[in-house]
């Protein structure tokens, strides 16, 4: 059986790496948005000079080169700006705090485990929070109705 003083290590790497994650989606947000002047400018340039033109009113150029990253970055800036979310970060794979409930993280509801089983730290951000985003990554294998 593995014990929690071989897990913490494993732990602690993982949060380091999310950290690098976090700091790698700002910058691809950062990308994004240069990207999508650039292709705006495109895009104004080149209208009117095909015969085939599109006038659907939500196509967009900027969806052609959204990676998986983008979509992430995207998703939580979208959230947090005009939802009035608060990003929390998601957790690592292996559950924090020696959880012995959970053999590893499935979704993106752990972090708030401590409210829904009535167990919240006094003076903990959680107090003050209404709303929450984050992207969680996730096991799975067998696909949608196998999740692990």
């Amino acid at each position: 059986m593995t014990s929690i003083d071989d897990i913490m290590p494993r732990l602690k790497n993982l949060e380091v790496e999310l950290d690098k994650s976090v700091l790698k989606n700002a910058e691809l947000l950062k990308l994004t948005a240069e990207q999508s002047s650039q292709i705006d400018e495109l895009k104004k340039k080149f209208d009117g000079k095909s015969t085939n033109q599109t006038t659907d009113g939500d196509f967009t150029t900027k969806t052609w080169f959204w990676t998986s990253d983008v979509v992430r970055s995207t998703f939580i800036q979208y959230f947090k700006e005009k939802r009035e979310h608060t990003f929390w970060r998601a957790c690592p794979l292996l559950p924090p705090g020696g959880d012995q409930t959970l053999l590893f993280v499935n979704s993106g509801m752990v972090q708030y485990k401590p409210i829904f089983v009535g167990k919240r730290p006094q003076n903990h951000p959680f107090e003050t929070m209404k709303r929450a985003a984050n992207s969680q990554k996730c096991i799975r294998a067998g696909g949608k109705h196998n999740d692990l």
